[in-house]
């Protein structure tokens, strides 16, 4: 999944009209009804950076704040905006933005734009390791000591099969 954006609500009309929007304003978006859809294609996705979701599904699916956790626990760094009842606020707190049911178009697309504009810019840099690191760790692949110097075979520690013998 290409996109950038995933919405995930039971009301396909809504999802649609404000993934087309986006896509208007030249975001990639992907709108889905089902959170187990939106599950599978979270763990294929390449770059999703927002999540939208409602916070009830039918029966026998996972609620909003299921599918906004396992969101997280699969890419650290996503944004949720979650849609749903003002009284289910509370369940969202910490989690995401919310916004109160019922919405609009309009609504769900600015919340997006809102939560995109305020995403941290989250650069790669590359780890820098100290040459005393790069040290120990050559030492521990190459099993020798910080010396530099080889460990002999009976210095070693010895290594078992997983029937436990030698």
């Amino acid at each position: 999944m290409p996109a950038r954006i995933a919405i995930v609500l039971n009301e396909p009309e809504i999802a649609e009209e404000a993934s087309s929007a986006l896509r208007a304003q030249g975001q990639d978006t992907l709108a889905l009804v089902d959170p187990m859809t939106a599950l599978e294609a979270l763990e294929g996705a390449e770059r999703i950076e927002v999540l939208v979701t409602c916070l009830d599904f039918a029966p026998g699916k996972p609620n909003g704040i299921a599918l906004g956790c396992m969101a997280r626990s699969k890419r650290p760094g996503i944004r949720v905006l979650f849609v749903g009842p003002a009284d289910l606020e509370k369940f969202a707190e910490g989690l995401g933005t919310f916004m109160a049911a019922p919405v609009t178009v309009t609504q769900v697309v600015e919340g997006v734009l809102q939560t995109l504009d305020t995403a941290p810019d989250i650069r790669w840099t590359p780890l820098q390791i100290s040459p005393r690191d790069q040290a120990q760790s050559a030492a521990i692949a190459g099993n020798e000591t910080s010396g530099g110097r080889r460990l002999r075979e009976r210095d070693r520690a010895p290594a078992y099969r997983s029937d436990g013998s030698r």
